[in-house]
Order: structure tokens, then C-alpha cells, then sequence
């Protein structure tokens, strides 16, 4: 894509305009060939294609540009916001600093806003007129004091920030007069369990272009495999598209420190990338081909910042710019401008100080990076915008101008007294026909899901217990493939696979919080690191994070957890411990209940949004078929389908609870235990004067308490088995429900096409009665009309994004 944002919105709006003015055209010359009875229904249509075109002319020139931040744990995100305010305006720390979410709109005045939370232990209110440093520090005490006291009280609502501040990149990026811009840092993906930053990030990220960035200086494999997951979570997190994001290797002057950089460099790049990539593939496969095409950029941000900071008028930030570039990137200026400088940074004349700017913005890729985004906005934030808004007007108005002209030309050439009847007698087999075919299309469509459907009550019956993963996931394995085997449907086989994939991302996200936890217990050690415990509430996580503790305290872990062991005991302390044991496996299970409980819902709600936009693809191609076969079928009853009302699905479903079980019984028996009893006895031979002594053994009743002690495995199986069943029951919802969307479009699109028949049939018998009034129309110029009605029609066709950006590169 060569044109700019500005440019296509303009093409836009002018075709929009031409189309509205066309119209004008042709309605005087429809009032001047028609009764007048059709004068005022022929007002009321200009009047709703006037409301329509101010509606989308308001809102081309009142576009909302959203750049969200996020990124892996220390990649510098925080540093990339201040790149892009061209200012140190948010907190940057070693540690995370992430809390909540900071919405930065771009204005001349500064403003920060902190509404109240619940139990907020931070100040709340509203500051005008703040610095930069204000800014900065206000922000770090509230994140701080939140990180902080959330340790202490788990439930603690995070703090929401808004600022209203000029950022530098709203001057630099080219958009339509009126245009707003704003960015959004998120939270890391360690707040993402808190259900405040759940939802803001539910309803923003899928309106917002996002930019991910990656730790480069991170050298850890382990590590390493982590972020690379994190990356992945992100973008599922964010929803959508890979080819909206764009990718930063951040940090990447790390590579500086090596005497072969260029070459460490180029291989971590390439390296990098690519399995950015594998990993996307492997668990987003419906974007093959956008995954293959992504932006990854290299920057380092706080170089970035840096260079432009010595340019700034105020001295004093001017000075400790170059006193930390001084310090910290040497390496990116370069020798032959090092052995130029004064020693200190503060003595460094305007022509250094811009030297060393553009060195360091260019070593930075600085300049790279502002290019790369320019064109990603160029490239995605149209889409993002005009297609829904082009969708509207044709529905607000434009589709019911063209209706109403195709039909009632149709029903005025057809109207004559020899013609009539007709043409009531043509309407009722077309009406049927397309009936016919509706119907056939509907069965086809619905076929694929009514088996899945049957499957899964076969396999997921009420007498059937939890079962393996095949049995699960069989039935929606062939999904895709079955919809892609019907001729209409075979190229939408890969955007179909999310109607099959989410399951195995459900079964593999818990299998990880399972292994994780018994790991804990074998080695000891308490690691919920993997990205899927970021989807877990942070009080949730806490607790369990306690009980495994506490099953460490009371001998749990270790080597009885790896084996497992049968325990009789009979102390007291023997028994008070084993009764220990017991009591925190049980309050483990609660505690990992709750866990998979938010894991399954989170996993679930991110796969939904996946099967939402597949389900989406599938329909709207299924309606453009339908109404390209209606159009052969019946042309000039002016048949078309409001895909942007029709192809809504409603993803709203509760998750089923989930009921963990991991203690043991212990019994108590009675034994025979014997013991030894001290004897004396005199000896005759002796005259009893000497003892003997002896142990004689006897028996008494003692009270065992038995226990068979299951190892970690073992529990891991067994919760495994138990998770299954509410994995099965989300599996025989979900194939209800992607049935009830399907019945529910085809009941919909045959409403549709009554009603667009019936309006039709309704204008035929209006200029049928005209014409026994004696108000026959001349065919000749119904004729010349309805070829005016093509051309409009055409012109409405144009109005597509795809068209308006194939023109624009030709």
C-alpha cells in the first residue's frame, strides 16, 4: 500500500459524495418520469441517505487512532511509551512495573487523572499543568504503592491512569483532519488475571494497532523459551490479526558489547523471527499467510529517547541526556565522535550535541522504527476504521436507494394490464426458487454442524464418564475439513481452524497449570511462571502459591511426593502429621479449582474471540454467495443482505465450576501389638537368695491410623480425569451453540428475503393500480432509468475498501 491514511479516507468520502450526488441526479429524473404518488417515498429515501452520508462523514473526520503497548516481562515497554511521547513520562524500573492501564490522549494541555478504586491505598484525583518528572513520579509512587500493598491485600482493584499530554509521534503521523490519537500502555501479562484490565483490554485492543515488544538482552535459554511463549499470549491476548502488530526487538544495542557484533546481531535476528513465527503458526494456524508477511523491527528505545531529549530546548534535559548517553551508549557514537567530545557532557557545544543526536538516533533505529509504524498505521488503520463505517452506510441508506429503484422499475415495466398477472404468477415461482435455494444452502451450511452436534451427544452422553482427549476432540477435528469439502466453502478450510483448535489450547493451558503444580511438590520448588498463570486472578494464584508451601512444611514434597507411600501410624505426632498431609491436599484442591476455574475461562473467552472471527469469515462468505445466487436468480428485485447486521454472533457463555478432589482416607484399625514386660524371679538352687531376670512378651490393643499417601502423578492424573468432565461439558455447549448461530443466520436471512419479496410484490401492485388509473408509464424511459439504476448500483459496488486501495496502487 503506497497512499497515505489521509488518502484513503479522502477517496472515501469523495466516492461517498459522488454516490449520494449520483442519486440527485437520477431522482429528478425519477420524479419527472413517475407518478407523484412516489415523490414523497422517494424523499424519505433521500433523506436517509443524506442522515447516512452525515453520519459517515462525521465519523471519517472524527476517527479514534489507537496504539496499544505491551510486551514480554523487561522488554522495555515502558521505555518504548516515553519514544513515543518523546518524553520520560512513564516509570521505568529493573523490576515490573506494570499496574493497571495508562491511556494517553494527545492535546495541548497536560492532565493526569487517577479515578478512585475500591479500597484504593494510593491518592486519587485530578493534577493540570504537571511536568514531565511530575508525571513520571506520580505514576511510579501509585504503581508502587499498589505492587506493594496487593501482597498484603490480594483483591486490591489496580489503579487506572489517564493523561492527556502532546506526544510526539501525533505530530509526525499523517491523518485525516480531526483525527484522534491516543496510546494505551497495557499491563504485562502478570495483571492480565485482574478482571478491571480484563475488560478495558477485551474492548480496546480489538480497535487498537498494537506494538509488541520483545527483551533482546535476555540470554537465559529457559528464559528465552518463556518470552517466546509470552509472545504468543500477548497476541492471543490482544485478539485479532498478527499482520495489525508490529514486533520490536527491543534492547537490541546489547549486542554492541561483542566483537563480532554485526554478525551475534543478524544471527539473534534471524533466529528470533523466525520463531516468533513457528510459534504464532503453531497456535494461531488460521493466519498462515499474515504470520508469514509480519513486521519485526530492531530498536532500542531509550537510545531512541535519548538522542531526541538532546535536541530539547530546556537546557537541563538537554544536559542529562548527553551525561546518560556519555554513560551508557558509547558504543552506539562511535569513536571518531567520542575522541571530539569535551569530557563533560555538560560542555558539549550545539553541533556536538547534534553529532552525536542523529548518530544515535540512527544507530538507535530510531528513524527505522517511525517508518515502520507510519506504514503499519498506513497499512491496517483503514481497515480497522472504514470497513465498519462503509458497511454502515450502505446499510443506513445506500442499499435501500438501490432496492427501492431496481424494484419499483421492475414493477413499473411490469405493471401493464397485459404484464400483471404475469408477473404475480413469475414473483410466486421466484419467490419459491429462491426459497428453494435458501433452503438447500441452509441445509448445506448446517449439515456439517447438526453431525458435530450428534457426535458429541453420542460421545458425551449422560451415562458416559470422562474420557480421553481423542474422545473429546474427534468430533470437532473434522469440522473445518467438512465445511471445506462442500465446493462454496473450499477455500475457507484454514480461517476455520479455530472452530476445532480451541479445544486442544484449553486441554494444553490446563495440562500446564497441572504439571506445574506437581513439579512444585516433586522438586520442592514453587514455579507458576508459564504464561497461562498470568490468566489467573491474583488472588487465586496466591493462595495456591500458599497451600503448595504448606504441603512442603508438612513433608508433602520432595521424595513422598515423587512415590507416593502407604503410611501406618500410630503416635500421636505420627498421626497429627498424617492428618496434616491430608488437610492441605484438600485445600489444595480447592485452591487449584479456583485456578483452572479462571484458566478455563480465560482460555476460553481468548479461543471464543478466535471462534467469533471464523465464525464471522464463514458467514459473511455464505451470505455473499447467497446474495450473488439471488441476484441470478431474481435480478431487479434489488435482493441484498445486511452482512454487517446478519453475520453478528453472540459469544456471551459462563464457563461450567470445576470441582477438584486430592485427599485420601484414612482409616483406623485395631492391632495386636506386642511388648516386652520385666520379669524377676528367685532361684530355688540358690536358697533364694540370688533373681533372675527375663522379658516375657504379652499383647494389647493399639490404635492405627492407615493411609495410602497418592504420589504428585498420581494426583496429576486424577485431576486430569476430573477437569475432563468440565472440558467435556464445555465441549457438548460449544457445539450447541455454533449450531444455534447457524440456525439462527439462516432463520434471519430467510426473514430477509420475505421481506425484500414482499416490499417488492407491494410495489407491484402500487403501479399496477396506477395503471388501471390510466397512468401507464413509457417503457422507454423505465428502461434509460433502470440503466442510470446499474450505473448507481456500480458505484455503491466501488464503495470498498479493497477496490479504493487497488485504484489508488494502479
Amino acid at each position: 500500500m503506497t497512499q497515505t491514511v489521509t488518502t484513503i479516507f479522502a477517496e472515501v468520502e469523495t466516492r461517498a459524495k459522488h454516490l449520494v450526488q449520483s442519486w440527485g441526479k437520477f431522482r429528478t429524473d425519477m420524479e419527472r418520469y413517475l407518478p407523484e404518488s412516489y415523490h414523497e417515498e422517494i424523499q424519505t429515501l433521500s433523506d436517509g441517505l443524506d442522515a447516512a452520508l452525515q453520519r459517515l462523514l462525521h465519523d471519517l473526520s472524527h476517527p479514534t487512532l489507537t496504539l496499544a503497548t505491551t510486551g514480554t516481562t523487561s522488554s522495555g515497554k515502558s521505555s518504548l511509551v516515553n519514544l513515543l511521547c518523546g518524553a520520560e513520562i512513564m516509570p521505568v524500573a529493573v523490576s515490573e512495573m506494570s499496574a493497571g492501564i495508562v491511556t494517553i490522549e494527545h492535546g495541548p494541555e497536560r492532565l493526569l487523572v487517577i479515578p478512585q478504586t475500591p479500597d484504593a491505598t494510593w491518592e486519587c484525583g485530578e493534577w493540570r499543568g504537571l511536568s514531565d518528572s511530575e508525571f513520571q513520579n506520580r505514576l511510579h509512587d501509585v504503581m508502587l504503592k499498589f505492587i506493594d500493598t496487593r501482597e498484603r491485600q490480594p483483591d486490591l482493584s489496580s489503579p487506572q491512569f489517564y493523561i492527556r499530554y502532546p506526544f510526539r509521534i501525533a505530530s509526525e503521523l499523517q491523518l485525516p483532519p480531526g483525527a484522534k490519537i491516543k496510546l494505551m500502555d497495557l499491563p504485562g501479562l502478570a495483571s492480565v488475571g485482574d478482571e478491571a484490565n480484563r475488560k478495558i483490554i477485551q474492548q480496546q485492543s480489538g480497535k487498537a494497532l498494537c506494538l509488541v515488544t520483545y527483551n533482546s538482552a535476555e540470554t537465559d535459554q529457559q528464559k528465552i523459551k518463556t518470552l517466546l511463549e509470552e509472545v504468543v499470549a500477548e497476541v492471543k491476548k490482544l485478539g485479532g490479526s498478527p499482520s495489525r502488530m508490529l514486533f520490536i526487538l527491543n534492547r537490541i544495542d546489547v549486542f554492541r558489547d561483542d566483537k563480532t557484533w554485526p554478525e551475534s546481531e543478524a544471527r539473534f535476528t534471524t533466529r528470533t523471527v523466525d520463531s516468533i513465527k513457528q510459534g504464532l503458526k503453531r497456535y494461531l494456524p488460521e493466519y498462515q499467510q499474515q504470520i508469514d508477511d509480519i513486521w519485526v523491527i530492531k530498536l532500542s528505545t531509550l537510545a531512541a529517547l535519548l538522542s531526541l531529549q538532546i535536541q530539547d530546548k530546556d537546557r537541563s534535559v538537554s544536559n542529562q541526556a548527553c551525561q546518560r548517553v556519555d554513560d551508557k551508549f558509547k558504543r552506539l557514537i562511535g569513536n571518531e565522535i567520542l575522541y571530539d567530545l569535551p569530557r563533560n557532557p555538560e560542555k558539549w557545544t550545539d553541533h556536538d550535541r547534534d553529532r552525536v543526536s542523529r548518530k544515535l538516533w540512527h544507530e538507535s533505529h530510531g528513524g527505522e522504527f517511525d517508518e515502520a509504524l507510519k506504514r503499519h498505521i498506513a497499512g491496517n488503520f483503514p481497515q480497522l476504521v472504514l470497513e465498519e463505517l462503509m458497511a454502515q452506510f450502505k446499510e443506513d441508506g445506500a442499499n435501500a436507494v438501490i432496492e427501492w429503484s431496481e424494484q419499483t422499475l421492475q414493477a413499473l415495466l411490469q405493471s401493464s394490464k397485459e404484464k400483471y398477472d404475469q408477473e404475480v404468477e413469475q414473483l410466486k415461482h421466484i419467490r419459491h426458487a429462491l426459497e428453494q435455494f435458501l433452503d438447500e444452502g441452509a441445509k448445506e451450511l448446517r449439515g456439517p454442524f447438526e453431525e458435530l452436534e450428534g457426535k458429541l451427544k453420542e460421545r458425551l452422553g449422560d451415562n458416559q464418564t470422562s474420557g480421553g482427549e481423542s474422545d473429546i476432540i474427534d468430533p470437532l477435528e473434522t469440522l473445518p475439513e467438512k465445511l471445506g469439502s462442500i465446493p462454496r466453502y473450499s477455500g475457507l478450510v484454514e480461517p476455520l481452524i479455530p472452530l476445532k483448535g480451541w479445544t486442544r489450547e484449553l486441554r494444553r493451558d490446563v495440562k500446564t497449570v497441572l504439571e506445574s503444580v506437581t513439579s512444585s511438590l516433586e522438586n520442592r520448588l514453587i514455579k507458576l511462571e508459564a504464561p497461562v498463570f498470568n490468566l489467573v486472578n491474583y488472588t487465586h494464584k496466591k493462595a495456591l502459591e500458599k497451600d503448595l508451601e504448606t504441603l512442603n512444611t508438612v513433608g508433602y514434597g520432595g521424595s513422598l511426593a515423587r512415590t507416593g507411600k502407604t503410611k501406618k501410624v500410630t503416635s500421636d505426632s505420627d498421626k497429627e502429621n498424617l492428618r496434616a498431609i491430608n488437610q492441605s491436599l484438600n485445600q489444595l484442591s480447592v485452591s487449584l479449582s479456583r485456578v483452572l476455574e479462571n484458566v478455563i475461562k480465560q482460555t476460553y473467552t481468548l479461543e471464543s474471540g478466535r471462534m467469533y472471527t471464523a465464525l464471522s469469515c464463514l458467514f459473511t462468505h455464505y451470505l455473499d454467495e447467497m446474495e450473488n445466487w439471488c441476484h441470478n436468480l431474481a435480478p431487479g428485485y434489488g435482493i441484498n443482505f445486511p452482512k454487517h447486521r446478519l453475520a453478528q454472533i453472540n459469544i456471551s457463555r459462563e464457563s461450567p465450576p470445576v470441582n477438584l478432589k486430592s485427599g485420601f482416607p484414612i482409616t483406623t484399625t485395631e492391632e495386636q501389638e506386642a511388648y516386652e514386660v520385666k520379669k524377676e524371679e528367685r532361684l530355688w538352687w540358690t536358697l533364694w537368695l540370688w533373681k533372675k531376670v527375663y522379658y516375657e512378651t504379652q499383647y494389647r490393643k493399639r490404635s492405627v491410623d492407615n493411609a495410602e499417601i497418592p504420589s504428585a502423578e498420581e494426583m496429576l492424573s486424577d485431576w486430569d480425569n476430573q477437569v475432563g468432565i468440565a472440558h467435556m461439558e464445555i465441549v457438548e455447549r460449544t457445539g450447541h451453540w455454533l449450531l444455534e448461530q447457524v440456525n439462527s443466520l439462516n432463520a434471519n436471512v430467510a426473514e430477509v428475503n420475505r421481506e425484500i419479496l414482499d416490499r417488492y410484490k407491494s410495489r407491484l401492485d402500487e403501479a399496477h393500480k396506477n395503471v388501471q388509473e390510466n397512468q401507464q408509464q413509457d417503457e422507454t424511459n423505465l428502461q434509460l432509468l433502470q440503466k442510470q439504476v446499474a450505473k448507481l448500483s456500480h458505484e455503491l459496488s466501488c464503495l470498498s475498501l479493497s477496490d479504493i486501495i487497488d485504484a489508488e496502487d494502479n
